[in-house]
């Protein structure tokens, strides 16, 4: 996304993996960069729907990404679903 390129082909399989958020996701990542309305469409999801979705939007957003979801994404994965983020 944040070089321009289309996430629809990974959202494919978001129902496999996300199940009952699968619908959530792909409203969040329709509203990028519109990090209120991104936030709005995970009302209601699962921790891990949640933190794995910050995790994406701070890796789409880069450096305008809110701190938040870098915090987020820290506390709401598990050690090892954890990303990297500074």
């Amino acid at each position: 996304m944040r070089h321009g390129q289309s996430v629809d082909e990974l959202l494919e399989s978001a129902d496999t993996v996300l199940g009952p958020d699968a619908s959530a996701a792909r409203k969040f990542f329709a509203s990028l960069p519109n990090v209120s309305a991104a936030e709005n469409a995970l009302r209601g999801t699962r921790s891990g729907t949640r933190g794995a979705a910050y995790a994406a939007g701070v890796v789409a957003l880069g450096q305008s990404a809110p701190s938040e979801w870098r915090e987020g994404a820290k506390r709401l994965l598990f050690i090892t679903e954890r990303p990297y983020f500074r």
